[in-house]
């Protein structure tokens, strides 16, 4: 099992639990933050594309009339 040994030496995780405890734990909230940024960037640029086509659509319309 891996202990990290916070607080017995030094007051941080030990040098070698430092990967599984720290630093592969950010490494994964980074991951799943860049995924949910890029995702939420595309839904944004797709309503703002449908909101134009929209606008460009409804003012083609009224023009006819």
């Amino acid at each position: 099992m891996l202990v990290p040994e916070y607080g017995s030496n030094i007051c941080y995780v030990a040098k070698w639990a430092q990967g599984p405890y720290v630093y592969y734990v950010m490494a994964a909230f980074l991951g799943i933050t860049v995924t949910l940024s890029i995702l939420t960037c595309r839904k944004i640029y797709k309503f703002h594309t449908d909101t134009v086509d929209a606008r460009s659509s409804s003012n083609a319309g009224d023009r006819k009339m």
